[in-house]
Protein backbone atom coordinates (compact mmCIF):
# COMPACT_ATOMS: atom_id res chain seq x y z
CA UNK A 1 0.00 0.00 0.00
CA UNK A 2 2.94 2.21 0.50
CA UNK A 3 4.00 2.04 -2.83
CA UNK A 4 1.16 3.88 -3.82
CA UNK A 5 2.81 7.05 -2.09
CA UNK A 6 4.56 8.83 -4.88
CA UNK A 7 1.01 8.24 -7.08
CA UNK A 8 -0.53 10.42 -4.09
CA UNK A 9 2.11 13.35 -4.84
CA UNK A 10 2.28 13.29 -8.33
CA UNK A 11 -0.77 15.88 -8.00
CA UNK A 12 1.88 18.03 -6.18
CA UNK A 13 4.45 17.69 -7.82
CA UNK A 14 2.99 18.66 -11.33
CA UNK A 15 1.24 21.80 -10.02
CA UNK A 16 5.00 22.94 -8.06
CA UNK A 17 6.62 22.82 -11.27
CA UNK A 18 4.00 24.15 -13.25
CA UNK A 19 4.08 27.41 -11.19
CA UNK A 20 7.88 27.32 -10.88
CA UNK A 21 7.94 27.17 -14.87
CA UNK A 22 5.34 30.22 -14.62
CA UNK A 23 7.26 32.12 -12.55
CA UNK A 24 11.03 31.25 -13.38
CA UNK A 25 9.69 32.58 -17.23
CA UNK A 26 9.16 36.05 -15.79
CA UNK A 27 11.31 39.05 -17.58
CA UNK A 28 14.87 39.44 -16.20
CA UNK A 29 15.63 40.85 -13.00
CA UNK A 30 17.95 43.84 -12.72
CA UNK A 31 20.63 41.09 -11.65
CA UNK A 32 20.76 39.61 -15.53
CA UNK A 33 21.98 42.84 -17.80
CA UNK A 34 20.31 43.55 -20.70
CA UNK A 35 22.00 45.67 -23.47
CA UNK A 36 19.55 48.29 -24.88
CA UNK A 37 20.29 50.54 -27.79
CA UNK A 38 21.55 54.09 -27.55
CA UNK A 39 19.61 57.10 -27.31
CA UNK A 40 20.17 59.05 -29.72
CA UNK A 41 21.73 62.20 -27.88
CA UNK A 42 20.11 64.84 -30.37
CA UNK A 43 16.95 63.93 -29.97
CA UNK A 44 16.82 63.45 -26.70
CA UNK A 45 17.94 67.30 -26.10
CA UNK A 46 15.18 68.31 -28.09
CA UNK A 47 12.77 65.87 -26.48
CA UNK A 48 14.23 67.65 -22.96
CA UNK A 49 13.89 71.69 -24.91
CA UNK A 50 10.44 70.82 -25.66
CA UNK A 51 9.53 69.51 -22.36
CA UNK A 52 10.76 72.55 -20.63
CA UNK A 53 8.71 74.75 -22.51
CA UNK A 54 5.87 73.26 -21.88
CA UNK A 55 6.34 73.28 -18.56
CA UNK A 56 7.07 76.93 -18.22
CA UNK A 57 3.85 77.22 -20.50
CA UNK A 58 1.90 75.80 -17.57
CA UNK A 59 3.63 77.21 -14.96
CA UNK A 60 2.64 80.69 -16.58
CA UNK A 61 -1.07 79.22 -16.65
CA UNK A 62 -1.01 78.19 -13.22
CA UNK A 63 0.30 81.38 -11.83
CA UNK A 64 -2.69 83.45 -14.40
CA UNK A 65 -5.26 80.65 -12.79
CA UNK A 66 -3.89 82.01 -8.86
CA UNK A 67 -3.75 85.57 -9.68
CA UNK A 68 -7.23 85.54 -11.31
CA UNK A 69 -8.68 83.48 -8.54
CA UNK A 70 -7.22 85.57 -5.78
CA UNK A 71 -8.68 89.41 -7.49
CA UNK A 72 -12.04 90.34 -7.73
CA UNK A 73 -12.90 89.04 -11.20
CA UNK A 74 -13.12 85.47 -9.62
CA UNK A 75 -16.37 86.89 -7.37
CA UNK A 76 -18.68 83.54 -8.23
CA UNK A 77 -16.51 81.67 -10.37
CA UNK A 78 -14.04 79.96 -7.62
CA UNK A 79 -14.65 76.37 -7.92
CA UNK A 80 -14.34 76.59 -11.44
CA UNK A 81 -10.42 78.66 -11.33
CA UNK A 82 -9.50 76.10 -8.20
CA UNK A 83 -10.30 73.16 -10.65
CA UNK A 84 -8.08 74.74 -13.28
CA UNK A 85 -5.51 74.95 -10.85
CA UNK A 86 -5.59 71.73 -9.95
CA UNK A 87 -6.28 70.01 -13.42
CA UNK A 88 -2.92 72.32 -14.51
CA UNK A 89 -0.80 71.43 -11.05
CA UNK A 90 -1.82 67.52 -12.11
CA UNK A 91 -0.31 68.68 -15.53
CA UNK A 92 2.51 70.39 -14.03
CA UNK A 93 3.84 67.19 -11.79
CA UNK A 94 3.50 64.61 -15.29
CA UNK A 95 5.35 66.50 -16.84
CA UNK A 96 8.04 67.25 -14.10
CA UNK A 97 8.19 63.46 -13.84
CA UNK A 98 8.44 62.71 -17.46
CA UNK A 99 11.26 65.30 -17.58
CA UNK A 100 13.57 63.65 -14.65
CA UNK A 101 12.46 60.05 -15.96
CA UNK A 102 14.05 60.93 -19.51
CA UNK A 103 16.95 62.88 -18.45
CA UNK A 104 17.67 60.42 -15.69
CA UNK A 105 17.07 57.19 -17.33
CA UNK A 106 15.38 55.53 -14.48
CA UNK A 107 12.12 55.21 -13.34
CA UNK A 108 10.30 56.61 -10.70
CA UNK A 109 10.67 54.33 -7.70
CA UNK A 110 7.66 52.53 -6.13
CA UNK A 111 9.64 51.50 -3.19
CA UNK A 112 6.71 50.61 -0.17
CA UNK A 113 7.55 52.89 3.37
CA UNK A 114 7.96 51.16 6.16
CA UNK A 115 4.89 51.16 8.61
CA UNK A 116 4.54 51.54 12.21
CA UNK A 117 3.08 48.31 13.96
CA UNK A 118 -0.51 47.38 13.71
CA UNK A 119 -3.33 44.60 14.88
CA UNK A 120 -3.38 41.05 13.44
CA UNK A 121 -5.79 40.74 10.64
CA UNK A 122 -6.32 37.88 9.11
CA UNK A 123 -7.13 39.91 5.47
CA UNK A 124 -3.59 41.57 5.91
CA UNK A 125 -1.96 38.36 7.30
CA UNK A 126 -3.09 36.70 4.26
CA UNK A 127 -1.72 39.69 1.66
CA UNK A 128 1.50 39.70 2.94
CA UNK A 129 1.97 36.31 2.89
CA UNK A 130 0.86 36.13 -0.75
CA UNK A 131 2.72 39.28 -1.82
CA UNK A 132 5.73 37.30 -3.07
CA UNK A 133 3.42 35.13 -5.18
CA UNK A 134 1.74 38.56 -6.30
CA UNK A 135 4.86 40.53 -7.09
CA UNK A 136 6.17 37.49 -8.88
CA UNK A 137 3.20 37.87 -11.43
CA UNK A 138 3.35 41.94 -11.45
CA UNK A 139 6.91 41.80 -12.36
CA UNK A 140 6.21 38.59 -15.13
CA UNK A 141 3.33 40.61 -16.83
CA UNK A 142 5.17 44.14 -16.29
CA UNK A 143 6.83 44.49 -19.46
CA UNK A 144 3.96 43.68 -21.85
CA UNK A 145 1.43 45.95 -19.43
CA UNK A 146 3.40 48.47 -19.87
CA UNK A 147 4.12 48.73 -23.78
CA UNK A 148 0.38 48.19 -24.40
CA UNK A 149 -0.19 51.40 -21.81
CA UNK A 150 2.03 53.32 -23.92
CA UNK A 151 0.36 52.07 -27.23
CA UNK A 152 -2.85 52.93 -25.99
CA UNK A 153 -1.56 56.34 -24.52
CA UNK A 154 -0.58 56.93 -27.78
CA UNK A 155 -3.49 56.17 -29.31
CA UNK A 156 -5.28 58.88 -26.90
CA UNK A 157 -2.68 61.28 -27.76
CA UNK A 158 -3.18 60.78 -31.79
CA UNK A 159 -7.09 61.51 -31.05
CA UNK A 160 -6.97 64.26 -28.74
CA UNK A 161 -4.30 65.92 -31.48
CA UNK A 162 -6.68 65.39 -34.26
CA UNK A 163 -9.82 66.70 -31.91
CA UNK A 164 -7.29 70.16 -31.34
CA UNK A 165 -6.14 70.33 -34.74
CA UNK A 166 -9.96 70.53 -35.68
CA UNK A 167 -10.78 73.37 -33.22
CA UNK A 168 -7.92 75.20 -34.68
CA UNK A 169 -9.08 74.89 -38.05
CA UNK A 170 -12.64 75.97 -36.79
CA UNK A 171 -10.98 79.26 -34.66
CA UNK A 172 -8.83 80.30 -37.79
CA UNK A 173 -12.10 80.06 -39.90
CA UNK A 174 -13.88 82.51 -37.37
CA UNK A 175 -11.10 84.69 -37.27
CA UNK A 176 -10.88 85.21 -40.82
CA UNK A 177 -14.33 86.49 -41.08
CA UNK A 178 -14.93 90.37 -41.75
CA UNK A 179 -16.49 92.93 -39.54
CA UNK A 180 -15.34 91.15 -36.03
CA UNK A 181 -16.20 92.66 -33.00
CA UNK A 182 -12.82 93.85 -31.19
CA UNK A 183 -13.94 92.13 -27.89
CA UNK A 184 -14.72 88.49 -29.88
CA UNK A 185 -11.12 88.73 -31.79
CA UNK A 186 -9.74 89.13 -28.17
CA UNK A 187 -11.82 86.28 -27.03
CA UNK A 188 -10.96 84.39 -30.44
CA UNK A 189 -7.00 84.95 -29.98
CA UNK A 190 -7.14 83.64 -26.34
CA UNK A 191 -8.92 80.59 -27.21
CA UNK A 192 -6.97 80.18 -30.45
CA UNK A 193 -3.98 81.14 -27.81
CA UNK A 194 -5.18 78.15 -25.24
CA UNK A 195 -5.56 75.01 -27.55
CA UNK A 196 -2.00 75.85 -29.18
CA UNK A 197 -0.85 75.53 -25.84
CA UNK A 198 -2.72 72.00 -24.98
CA UNK A 199 -1.20 70.90 -28.55
CA UNK A 200 2.35 71.97 -27.75
CA UNK A 201 2.15 70.05 -24.36
CA UNK A 202 0.44 66.83 -26.26
CA UNK A 203 3.06 66.82 -28.64
CA UNK A 204 6.03 66.95 -26.00
CA UNK A 205 3.62 64.14 -23.96
CA UNK A 206 3.46 62.26 -27.28
CA UNK A 207 7.41 62.66 -27.74
CA UNK A 208 7.83 61.34 -24.10
CA UNK A 209 5.71 58.38 -24.93
CA UNK A 210 7.46 57.40 -27.90
CA UNK A 211 10.56 57.14 -26.23
CA UNK A 212 9.50 54.96 -23.59
CA UNK A 213 7.94 52.73 -25.85
CA UNK A 214 11.17 52.71 -27.95
CA UNK A 215 13.13 52.49 -25.07
CA UNK A 216 11.04 49.22 -24.06
CA UNK A 217 10.64 47.23 -27.33
CA UNK A 218 14.40 47.67 -27.57
CA UNK A 219 15.20 45.98 -24.66
CA UNK A 220 13.29 43.19 -26.03
CA UNK A 221 15.86 40.14 -25.97
CA UNK A 222 15.45 37.11 -28.87
CA UNK A 223 14.21 33.64 -27.94
CA UNK A 224 17.51 32.18 -27.36
CA UNK A 225 18.52 35.00 -25.73
CA UNK A 226 15.38 35.07 -23.11
CA UNK A 227 16.49 30.76 -22.89
CA UNK A 228 19.72 31.31 -22.02
CA UNK A 229 18.56 34.27 -19.46
CA UNK A 230 15.70 32.42 -17.87
CA UNK A 231 18.34 29.23 -17.27
CA UNK A 232 20.84 31.02 -15.80
CA UNK A 233 18.58 32.50 -13.71
CA UNK A 234 17.28 28.72 -13.10
CA UNK A 235 20.73 27.45 -11.76
CA UNK A 236 21.49 30.82 -10.52
CA UNK A 237 18.81 30.90 -7.45
CA UNK A 238 15.17 29.51 -7.83
CA UNK A 239 16.31 26.58 -9.82
CA UNK A 240 18.62 25.61 -7.30
CA UNK A 241 15.73 26.22 -4.56
CA UNK A 242 13.39 23.58 -6.75
CA UNK A 243 15.64 20.87 -7.29
CA UNK A 244 16.95 21.09 -3.18
CA UNK A 245 13.35 20.40 -2.87
CA UNK A 246 11.91 17.87 -4.81
CA UNK A 247 15.63 16.20 -3.80
CA UNK A 248 14.40 16.18 0.31
CA UNK A 249 11.05 15.21 -1.19
CA UNK A 250 12.25 12.42 -3.21
CA UNK A 251 15.44 11.54 -0.36
CA UNK A 252 12.44 11.54 2.48
CA UNK A 253 10.03 8.96 0.43
CA UNK A 254 12.72 7.03 -0.38
CA UNK A 255 14.57 7.02 3.05
CA UNK A 256 10.72 6.23 4.59
CA UNK A 257 9.79 2.97 1.33
CA UNK A 258 13.77 1.72 2.46
CA UNK A 259 12.21 1.87 6.28
CA UNK A 260 9.10 0.27 5.49
CA UNK A 261 10.66 -2.75 3.70
CA UNK A 262 12.79 -3.67 7.10
CA UNK A 263 9.68 -3.29 9.12
CA UNK A 264 7.64 -5.71 6.44
CA UNK A 265 10.56 -7.55 6.57
CA UNK A 266 11.48 -8.51 10.13
CA UNK A 267 7.88 -7.46 11.66
CA UNK A 268 5.71 -10.13 12.47
CA UNK A 269 3.06 -8.07 11.39
CA UNK A 270 3.32 -9.35 7.72
CA UNK A 271 2.89 -13.39 7.14
CA UNK A 272 1.65 -14.89 4.29
CA UNK A 273 -1.75 -13.45 4.61
CA UNK A 274 -1.90 -9.76 5.11
CA UNK A 275 -3.76 -9.14 8.67
CA UNK A 276 -6.29 -5.89 9.27
CA UNK A 277 -3.07 -5.08 11.40
CA UNK A 278 -1.10 -4.65 8.78
CA UNK A 279 -3.50 -3.16 6.61
CA UNK A 280 -3.71 -0.53 9.72
CA UNK A 281 0.25 -0.30 9.97
CA UNK A 282 0.01 -0.10 5.99
CA UNK A 283 -2.24 2.91 5.79
CA UNK A 284 -0.64 4.75 8.99
CA UNK A 285 2.84 4.43 7.61
CA UNK A 286 1.17 6.38 4.24
CA UNK A 287 0.01 9.04 5.67
CA UNK A 288 2.98 9.91 8.34
CA UNK A 289 5.47 9.05 5.04
CA UNK A 290 3.08 12.32 3.12
CA UNK A 291 3.02 14.11 6.24
CA UNK A 292 7.18 13.77 6.51
CA UNK A 293 7.81 14.70 3.05
CA UNK A 294 5.96 17.66 2.85
CA UNK A 295 7.11 19.09 6.40
CA UNK A 296 10.72 18.65 5.38
CA UNK A 297 9.61 19.78 2.06
CA UNK A 298 8.71 22.91 3.41
CA UNK A 299 11.38 23.77 5.94
CA UNK A 300 13.69 22.95 3.29
CA UNK A 301 11.90 26.58 1.40
CA UNK A 302 11.84 27.91 4.53
CA UNK A 303 15.81 27.44 5.60
CA UNK A 304 16.38 29.00 1.90
CA UNK A 305 14.05 32.15 1.86
CA UNK A 306 12.26 31.48 -1.22
CA UNK A 307 8.94 32.61 -0.69
CA UNK A 308 7.39 32.41 -3.86
CA UNK A 309 7.85 28.43 -4.22
CA UNK A 310 7.11 28.09 -0.31
CA UNK A 311 3.76 30.22 -1.05
CA UNK A 312 2.87 27.71 -4.27
CA UNK A 313 3.27 25.24 -1.78
CA UNK A 314 1.73 26.23 1.45
CA UNK A 315 -1.45 27.01 -0.95
CA UNK A 316 -1.39 24.03 -3.14
CA UNK A 317 -1.75 22.21 0.71
CA UNK A 318 -3.74 24.08 2.26
CA UNK A 319 -6.33 23.90 -1.09
CA UNK A 320 -5.96 20.08 -0.81
CA UNK A 321 -6.86 20.18 2.74
CA UNK A 322 -9.47 22.51 2.22
CA UNK A 323 -11.60 20.92 -0.68
CA UNK A 324 -10.89 17.20 1.12
CA UNK A 325 -13.43 18.56 4.14
CA UNK A 326 -16.60 17.76 1.87
CA UNK A 327 -14.91 14.06 1.32
CA UNK A 328 -14.15 12.80 4.54
CA UNK A 329 -17.32 10.24 4.89
CA UNK A 330 -16.08 8.73 1.29
CA UNK A 331 -12.58 9.13 2.35
CA UNK A 332 -13.71 7.25 5.66
CA UNK A 333 -15.38 4.37 3.53
CA UNK A 334 -11.89 3.78 1.65
CA UNK A 335 -10.42 3.83 4.94
CA UNK A 336 -12.48 0.82 5.81
CA UNK A 337 -11.96 -0.62 2.46
CA UNK A 338 -8.29 -0.71 2.37
CA UNK A 339 -8.36 -2.24 5.92
CA UNK A 340 -10.67 -5.17 4.41
CA UNK A 341 -13.43 -4.43 7.02
CA UNK A 342 -15.97 -2.81 3.97
CA UNK A 343 -18.33 -4.49 2.00
CA UNK A 344 -15.92 -6.01 -0.47
CA UNK A 345 -13.10 -8.10 0.79
CA UNK A 346 -10.69 -9.67 -0.65
CA UNK A 347 -10.77 -13.25 -2.08
CA UNK A 348 -14.54 -13.02 -2.15
CA UNK A 349 -17.17 -13.19 -4.80
CA UNK A 350 -19.04 -9.82 -6.58
CA UNK A 351 -21.25 -9.27 -9.57
CA UNK A 352 -19.16 -6.30 -11.64
CA UNK A 353 -21.52 -5.07 -14.53
CA UNK A 354 -23.80 -8.49 -14.29
CA UNK A 355 -20.71 -10.51 -14.24
CA UNK A 356 -19.33 -12.89 -11.35
CA UNK A 357 -15.72 -11.78 -10.43
CA UNK A 358 -12.94 -12.59 -7.28
CA UNK A 359 -11.53 -9.90 -5.33
CA UNK A 360 -7.80 -10.57 -5.46
CA UNK A 361 -6.63 -7.57 -4.05
CA UNK A 362 -8.13 -4.22 -2.84
CA UNK A 363 -5.73 -1.26 -2.63
CA UNK A 364 -6.10 2.10 -4.45
CA UNK A 365 -6.27 0.39 -7.58
CA UNK A 366 -8.23 -3.00 -6.44
CA UNK A 367 -8.15 -5.95 -8.68
CA UNK A 368 -10.84 -8.11 -9.57
CA UNK A 369 -10.60 -11.52 -11.95
CA UNK A 370 -12.90 -14.54 -13.64
CA UNK A 371 -10.63 -17.17 -14.97
CA UNK A 372 -13.08 -18.22 -17.52
CA UNK A 373 -13.12 -14.60 -19.18
CA UNK A 374 -9.79 -14.05 -21.91
CA UNK A 375 -7.99 -11.23 -19.91
CA UNK A 376 -10.60 -11.83 -17.20
CA UNK A 377 -7.88 -9.28 -14.69
CA UNK A 378 -9.42 -6.37 -14.20
CA UNK A 379 -7.69 -3.02 -12.64
CA UNK A 380 -10.65 -0.41 -11.07
CA UNK A 381 -10.19 2.37 -9.08
CA UNK A 382 -11.21 1.94 -5.46
CA UNK A 383 -14.41 4.30 -5.43
CA UNK A 384 -16.11 2.12 -8.49
CA UNK A 385 -16.15 -0.70 -5.66
CA UNK A 386 -18.03 1.80 -3.11
CA UNK A 387 -21.82 0.11 -4.25
CA UNK A 388 -20.84 -3.46 -4.77
CA UNK A 389 -21.05 -6.18 -2.33
CA UNK A 390 -18.85 -9.33 -1.95
CA UNK A 391 -19.88 -13.11 0.25
CA UNK A 392 -17.65 -15.95 0.39
CA UNK A 393 -17.67 -18.45 -2.73
CA UNK A 394 -17.87 -22.31 -3.04
CA UNK A 395 -15.41 -24.44 -4.85
CA UNK A 396 -18.07 -25.61 -7.15
CA UNK A 397 -19.45 -22.35 -8.14
CA UNK A 398 -19.15 -21.41 -11.99
CA UNK A 399 -17.64 -18.24 -13.01
CA UNK A 400 -19.08 -18.53 -16.35
CA UNK A 401 -21.12 -20.70 -18.16
CA UNK A 402 -19.05 -21.57 -20.82
CA UNK A 403 -15.96 -21.55 -22.41
CA UNK A 404 -14.49 -20.13 -25.68
CA UNK A 405 -15.02 -23.12 -28.35
CA UNK A 406 -18.16 -24.30 -26.71
CA UNK A 407 -21.89 -24.52 -28.19
CA UNK A 408 -24.77 -22.97 -26.75
CA UNK A 409 -28.60 -22.87 -27.24
CA UNK A 410 -29.81 -19.42 -25.77
CA UNK A 411 -33.48 -18.57 -24.60
CA UNK A 412 -34.06 -17.22 -28.01
CA UNK A 413 -33.63 -20.54 -29.54
CA UNK A 414 -29.97 -18.90 -30.85
CA UNK A 415 -27.61 -21.98 -31.29
CA UNK A 416 -24.33 -20.40 -31.90
CA UNK A 417 -20.47 -21.65 -30.90
CA UNK A 418 -18.78 -19.49 -28.47
CA UNK A 419 -15.50 -18.07 -30.74
CA UNK A 420 -14.36 -14.97 -28.04
CA UNK A 421 -15.37 -14.12 -24.16
CA UNK A 422 -14.57 -11.33 -22.63
CA UNK A 423 -14.94 -8.74 -19.74
CA UNK A 424 -16.65 -6.74 -22.47
CA UNK A 425 -17.91 -8.86 -25.13
CA UNK A 426 -19.11 -12.41 -26.20
CA UNK A 427 -18.72 -13.45 -29.75
CA UNK A 428 -21.27 -15.99 -30.90
CA UNK A 429 -20.43 -17.69 -34.49
CA UNK A 430 -24.06 -18.56 -35.93
CA UNK A 431 -24.61 -21.94 -38.25
CA UNK A 432 -23.42 -20.20 -41.70
CA UNK A 433 -20.72 -18.24 -40.01
CA UNK A 434 -22.55 -14.96 -38.98
CA UNK A 435 -20.84 -13.51 -35.92
CA UNK A 436 -22.98 -12.17 -33.22
CA UNK A 437 -21.77 -9.77 -30.26
CA UNK A 438 -23.67 -9.64 -26.80
CA UNK A 439 -22.21 -8.27 -23.43
CA UNK A 440 -21.49 -11.07 -21.08
CA UNK A 441 -24.43 -9.62 -18.93
CA UNK A 442 -26.81 -9.78 -22.07
CA UNK A 443 -24.95 -13.42 -22.69
CA UNK A 444 -26.43 -14.54 -19.15
CA UNK A 445 -29.34 -12.64 -19.39
CA UNK A 446 -30.44 -15.05 -22.07
CA UNK A 447 -29.90 -18.20 -19.84
CA UNK A 448 -27.37 -20.40 -22.31
CA UNK A 449 -27.49 -23.90 -22.01
CA UNK A 450 -24.12 -25.37 -22.84
CA UNK A 451 -24.59 -28.29 -25.00
CA UNK A 452 -20.37 -29.08 -25.13
CA UNK A 453 -20.95 -30.82 -22.21
CA UNK A 454 -23.83 -33.17 -23.30
CA UNK A 455 -27.33 -32.92 -24.25
CA UNK A 456 -30.98 -34.42 -23.90
CA UNK A 457 -34.02 -34.35 -26.96
CA UNK A 458 -36.97 -34.79 -26.55
CA UNK A 459 -39.67 -35.94 -28.58
CA UNK A 460 -43.95 -37.12 -27.43
CA UNK A 461 -44.36 -38.76 -30.04
CA UNK A 462 -48.56 -39.55 -30.49
CA UNK A 463 -50.50 -42.53 -31.93
CA UNK A 464 -54.22 -42.87 -32.59
CA UNK A 465 -56.08 -44.51 -29.83
CA UNK A 466 -56.53 -47.54 -31.75
CA UNK A 467 -53.14 -48.60 -30.22
CA UNK A 468 -54.49 -48.20 -26.86
CA UNK A 469 -53.72 -51.93 -25.93
CA UNK A 470 -50.07 -52.01 -27.34
CA UNK A 471 -49.18 -48.14 -26.63
CA UNK A 472 -48.16 -49.62 -23.00
CA UNK A 473 -46.23 -52.84 -23.80
CA UNK A 474 -45.03 -53.63 -27.56
CA UNK A 475 -44.63 -50.37 -29.07
CA UNK A 476 -42.33 -48.23 -26.63
CA UNK A 477 -39.93 -51.22 -27.12
CA UNK A 478 -40.20 -51.34 -31.02
CA UNK A 479 -39.78 -47.82 -31.19
CA UNK A 480 -36.79 -48.26 -29.20
CA UNK A 481 -35.15 -50.63 -31.08
CA UNK A 482 -35.63 -48.93 -34.39
CA UNK A 483 -34.66 -45.67 -33.43
CA UNK A 484 -31.06 -46.97 -32.12
CA UNK A 485 -30.91 -48.70 -35.13
CA UNK A 486 -31.32 -46.19 -37.35
CA UNK A 487 -29.33 -43.54 -35.31
CA UNK A 488 -26.60 -46.13 -35.30
CA UNK A 489 -26.48 -45.75 -39.00
CA UNK A 490 -25.51 -42.18 -38.58
CA UNK A 491 -22.63 -39.95 -37.02
CA UNK A 492 -24.87 -38.83 -34.18
CA UNK A 493 -24.96 -42.14 -31.23
CA UNK A 494 -26.65 -41.21 -28.60
CA UNK A 495 -25.30 -42.46 -25.02
CA UNK A 496 -28.67 -43.11 -24.00
CA UNK A 497 -32.06 -43.49 -25.62
CA UNK A 498 -35.76 -44.63 -23.96
CA UNK A 499 -39.21 -44.78 -24.91
CA UNK A 500 -41.72 -44.60 -21.90
CA UNK A 501 -45.25 -44.31 -22.43
CA UNK A 502 -46.78 -41.29 -21.05
CA UNK A 503 -50.39 -40.41 -21.51
CA UNK A 504 -53.82 -41.61 -22.55
CA UNK A 505 -56.03 -38.53 -23.77
CA UNK A 506 -59.05 -39.14 -25.96
CA UNK A 507 -57.42 -37.64 -29.34
CA UNK A 508 -54.33 -39.68 -29.02
CA UNK A 509 -51.87 -41.56 -27.13
CA UNK A 510 -48.87 -40.03 -26.38
CA UNK A 511 -44.93 -41.46 -25.69
CA UNK A 512 -42.15 -39.74 -24.26
CA UNK A 513 -38.72 -40.66 -26.60
CA UNK A 514 -35.87 -39.40 -24.50
CA UNK A 515 -32.45 -39.26 -26.32
CA UNK A 516 -28.94 -38.39 -25.20
CA UNK A 517 -25.94 -37.25 -26.77
CA UNK A 518 -22.59 -36.24 -26.18
CA UNK A 519 -20.76 -33.03 -26.22
CA UNK A 520 -19.27 -33.70 -29.61
CA UNK A 521 -22.32 -33.36 -31.41
CA UNK A 522 -23.51 -30.30 -29.88
CA UNK A 523 -22.90 -28.80 -33.38
CA UNK A 524 -25.34 -30.56 -35.31
CA UNK A 525 -27.98 -30.15 -31.91
CA UNK A 526 -30.83 -28.75 -34.43
CA UNK A 527 -30.33 -31.75 -37.45
CA UNK A 528 -30.11 -34.33 -34.61
CA UNK A 529 -33.56 -33.01 -33.20
CA UNK A 530 -34.79 -32.73 -36.70
CA UNK A 531 -33.52 -37.05 -37.31
CA UNK A 532 -35.46 -38.21 -34.39
CA UNK A 533 -39.06 -36.47 -35.53
CA UNK A 534 -37.92 -38.36 -38.98
CA UNK A 535 -37.08 -41.52 -37.46
CA UNK A 536 -40.30 -41.97 -35.44
CA UNK A 537 -42.54 -41.43 -38.34
CA UNK A 538 -40.39 -43.67 -40.62
CA UNK A 539 -40.69 -46.32 -37.86
CA UNK A 540 -44.75 -45.37 -37.68
CA UNK A 541 -44.76 -46.06 -41.17
CA UNK A 542 -42.90 -49.30 -41.16
CA UNK A 543 -44.96 -50.71 -38.14
CA UNK A 544 -48.22 -49.61 -39.75
CA UNK A 545 -49.64 -47.23 -36.92
CA UNK A 546 -52.22 -45.35 -37.18
CA UNK A 547 -51.25 -41.33 -36.29
CA UNK A 548 -53.67 -39.05 -34.78
CA UNK A 549 -55.78 -37.29 -37.43
CA UNK A 550 -55.89 -33.64 -36.07
CA UNK A 551 -53.04 -33.45 -33.83
CA UNK A 552 -49.52 -33.25 -34.57
CA UNK A 553 -47.57 -36.38 -34.79
CA UNK A 554 -44.67 -35.39 -32.99
CA UNK A 555 -43.93 -32.83 -31.24
CA UNK A 556 -39.83 -31.99 -29.71
CA UNK A 557 -39.93 -30.49 -26.35
CA UNK A 558 -38.11 -27.10 -26.05
CA UNK A 559 -35.44 -26.59 -23.05
CA UNK A 560 -34.34 -29.87 -22.68
CA UNK A 561 -30.63 -30.39 -22.07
Amino acid sequence: MTRAVPRLVVSALALLLAGFCLFSASPVRADVPVSAPAESPDRKVDQLTRLLTTMDQVEREVAEAQSVLSSPEALGKEERYRARITRLSARLTALEEGFEQLATGVEKSTTPQAGGASSFEWNTELKELLAPLIMEIKHMTSRPREIQGLRSTLEGYDEELSRIATAMKNITALQAKPNLSPALALELDTLASKWRHREQELISLKGLAELKLEEKEATKRTLSGSFQDVTRLFFKSRGRNLLMALAVLFGTLFAMGKLRSVIEKHSRLYGKAQTVYARIFDLSYMIVTITVALLFTIGSLYLVSDWVLLSILLILVFGLVWTSKEAIPKVWGQVRMLLNLGAVREGERLIYQGVPYKVTSINLYSELENQALQGGRLRLPLKDLFDLRSRPWHPDEPWFPTLSGDWVLLSDTTHAKVTVQSPDVVNLRLLGGAIRRITPAEFLSLAPTNLSQGFRLEARFRLDPCHRTEAATTIPAALEKSLTTRFAETRWIPEDLSVQYRRTLPSFLELSVLADFPGSCAEDHPLIAMALEQHCLETAASMAWDLPTHRMAVQMVQGKS
